[in-house]
């Protein structure tokens, strides 16, 4: 990903937040899902939509533990029926049965705002979910402000995706200040090899950051291929997981 400067005083203006209550909203290749929403309605929208043009992330947002279990279903409908990525992203900081049943029911990513920086909770459930999720499947989103700058490494070095949100961010900060910001997240990423390609579509819509354009040809070609063993791959994985989560219920006589 790059920085492209001129994007952040557009997010500045028109930040892009979660879903509200009872909204389902596309940018470029992203759907913002809220949890409260009806299963069928939802999926026929999507499905009209994603005919047009697909999209490749899912992006359902849960202010609390009921909020998930409401939406529990349509997470799996969407999981089971599109083929984009699908990321949660939880304003508390679930507890561990939790994270094992959302990675159960076909969330992909799992994202935990730090908005005053990292805690002792919220990471701990980051913490929790890196032994659950793929490597880099882990996010935790701070504010994009320099004096979290500390927080923003040590998420990497524990596995965990750092992001950077302008959303809520306070009018004091200078957009000249935020792009050395953003500069020491990317470079956070490269040193430590941080995989972000089923981010690609989010970062590209609420960051100042640009995907690199898509190349044609073979190359591109073996894009499309790499995007197909990154879901069958994760796929996989969950069902493994599934599976050995359900062995050791049986052994344990539960």
């Amino acid at each position: 990903m790059n920085l492209d400067p001129a994007k952040i005083a557009i997010l500045r203006a028109q930040p892009v937040a979660s879903p509200v209550p009872g909204e389902l909203r596309r940018q470029d290749q992203v759907f913002f899902v809220a949890a409260d929403l009806p299963i069928l309605p939802t999926l026929e929208t999507i499905f009209d939509s994603t005919c047009q043009k697909p999209a490749d992330l899912f992006c359902l947002a849960f202010d609390n533990e009921a909020a998930f279990f409401r939406a529990e279903e349509l997470l799996r409908q969407i999981k089971k029926n599109f083929r984009g990525f699908v990321l949660g992203r939880f304003k508390m900081p679930p507890s561990g049965v939790l994270i094992e049943r959302a990675y159960a029911a076909g969330l992909d990513l799992l994202e935990i705002p730090l908005q005053g920086g990292i805690s002792k909770e919220r990471l701990e459930a980051l913490d929790y979910a890196c032994t659950v999720f793929p490597l880099w499947s882990v996010i935790g989103t701070l504010p994009a402000a320099s004096r979290f700058g500390e927080d923003v490494e040590t998420l990497a070095e524990r596995g965990i995706v750092p992001l950077l949100s302008l959303d809520g961010l306070s009018g004091s900060s200078a957009e000249n200040t935020l792009i050395p910001v953003f500069k020491h997240l990317v470079r956070t990423w490269r040193q430590r090899k941080v995989a972000l390609k089923p981010l690609h579509p989010l970062l590209s819509v609420a960051t100042p950051l640009v995907e690199p354009v898509r190349r044609r040809g073979i190359v591109g070609l073996l894009d499309k291929v790499d995007d197909a063993r990154l879901h069958a791959a994760s796929d996989l994985r969950r069902l493994l997981r599934v599976r050995e989560v359900e062995a050791s219920f049986e052994s344990a006589g539960l």
